[in-house]
């Protein structure tokens, strides 16, 4: 018909030539297929900016899952180096850190992060952990204090706090926030 002439048809949609090279970086089950995807496509040359830097977190995550907690630093810190704003690569290279017991330079990234978003519970309360492993019972409380006020049923949360507060002899406080936890 004459309308049909006068609008042709959008043409199909091209697939994003990117998303097609990070597709096999970012899927599957096999960390170790994974990584050497992210490998050939950082080494293709095809990717810039934050897709690169995607596709160093996708590594670094493959080679997280597989227990290779240095790598995984390595290529989130090149995400980072990429990406100044890939706050994901910037997370996963702080638990990275904790994992190789490096929780002073974990500390630092989630303490980064915090400056980005001051309240997240997530980060708050994997900060909080490590500051109980080092033995910062006041300051591991004070960040489990800002996640229960933003979560205030956080179950695992309160019960840091609680082994937190037994472990300072604070039993008032114990007793009052295991009561809670038995309400939950």
């Amino acid at each position: 018909t004459a309308a049909e002439a006068d609008n042709p048809a959008t043409p199909p949609a091209k697939a994003d030539p990117t998303a097609e090279i990070l597709k096999p970086c970012a899927e599957g089950q096999d960390p170790a297929a994974r990584a050497v995807a992210c490998t050939e496509a950082i080494s293709g040359g095809g990717l810039t900016g934050k897709s690169l830097a995607a596709a160093y977190l996708f590594r670094g995550n493959a080679q997280v899952e597989r227990q290779q907690f240095q790598a995984a630093i390595d290529d989130f810190s090149k995400a980072l180096s990429v990406d100044t704003t890939a706050t994901d690569a910037l997370y996963n290279r702080a638990a990275a850190y904790a994992q190789l017991g490096r929780l002073d330079l974990a500390i630092e990234d989630y303490n980064r992060l915090l400056k980005i978003a001051p309240n997240d519970p997530d980060t708050l309360f994997n900060r909080a952990r490590l500051y109980a492993i080092q033995g910062q019972y006041d300051t591991a409380i004070d960040d489990l204090s800002k996640v229960l006020m933003a979560k205030p049923d956080d179950f695992e949360t309160r019960l840091w706090r609680v082994g937190l507060a037994i472990m300072l002899g604070r039993n008032e406080d114990a007793q009052g926030l295991l009561e809670r936890c038995l309400e939950l």
